[in-house]
C-alpha cells in the first residue's frame, strides 16, 4: 500500500485562504453582537441583540438614545410617557411587573399600586416573601391603558385576574408619585416602586 502526500500549496493560496477564513470570523462574530433597533414613537426605541439563529434576546427600552431599562415586552406610548410590562428577578420579584416612565427618566413600577394590596407566598427553597402579582397583559384604550394582572387564586383554587384601566393623565400622576420612592437597583436597570 501506498501513501499519497497532500499536494503543497504555494505560500500566497495559504495566505489568501488565512485571510478569507478570518474575515468570516470577524463578520460572523459582527453579526452575532449586532443589535437591531426599532423607534416606537415619542423619542422611545426598542433595541434587541440578535443572535447567529437570528433571534432577538433581550428588548432594552431607549429614549433618543439612551439606555432606560432592559427586558421589556409589551409597552404603550403617548408624548413622552410610556407604560411597559418589564420582567425584574430581584428580591420579591420574580415575574413581570408594569412600569411608566417619562422620557429618559427612571421607570416607576406601580404594580402593586395599582392593585391596592401586595399578594405574597413564601418560597418554598429560602422561606423568603415573593410577590405573586404578575402583568399578563397591556394593550391601549381611548383615553389611556389597561392592565391584565393575575392577583393569585380564590379559595376554590380558580385563578384571580384583576384588570385595571388608566387614563394618561393617571398614568403622569404615578410617574409623579414614584419620584420620591427611593432607588431600587436590578441587572435589568435602575427603577423606583410606588407602593
Amino acid at each position: 500500500m501506498g501513501f499519497s502526500v497532500a499536494p503543497k500549496l504555494p505560500s500566497a493560496n495559504i495566505s489568501i485562504v488565512l485571510r478569507h477564513g478570518l474575515l468570516i470570523l470577524i463578520a460572523s462574530l459582527a453579526l452575532a453582537g449586532c443589535r437591531k433597533t426599532v423607534n416606537i414613537g415619542g423619542g422611545y426605541s426598542i433595541s434587541a441583540a440578535s443572535s447567529p439563529d437570528g433571534q432577538t434576546h433581550g428588548n432594552s427600552l431607549e429614549f433618543n438614545g439612551i439606555h432606560i431599562i432592559d427586558n421589556i415586552s409589551l409597552y404603550q406610548v403617548h408624548d413622552d410617557f410610556i407604560v411597559f410590562i418589564g420582567y425584574i428577578s430581584e428580591g420579591s420579584l420574580d415575574n413581570e411587573q408594569v412600569f411608566v416612565c417619562k422620557a429618559a427618566g427612571t421607570p416607576v413600577l406601580i404594580t402593586q399600586h395599582v392593585v391596592g394590596h401586595a399578594s405574597e407566598i413564601k418560597d418554598p427553597l429560602n422561606n423568603k416573601p415573593v410577590s405573586i402579582l404578575n402583568v399578563e397583559n397591556l394593550s391601549a384604550t381611548a383615553q389611556g391603558v389597561s392592565v391584565q394582572i393575575y392577583v393569585g387564586e380564590s379559595h376554590t383554587g380558580k385563578r384571580q385576574v384583576e384588570t385595571h384601566d388608566l387614563t394618561w393623565a393617571e398614568v403622569q400622576s404615578l410617574y409623579t408619585q414614584g419620584q420620591t420612592a427611593p432607588l431600587e437597583k436590578s441587572s435589568s436597570g435602575d427603577y423606583r416602586i410606588l407602593r
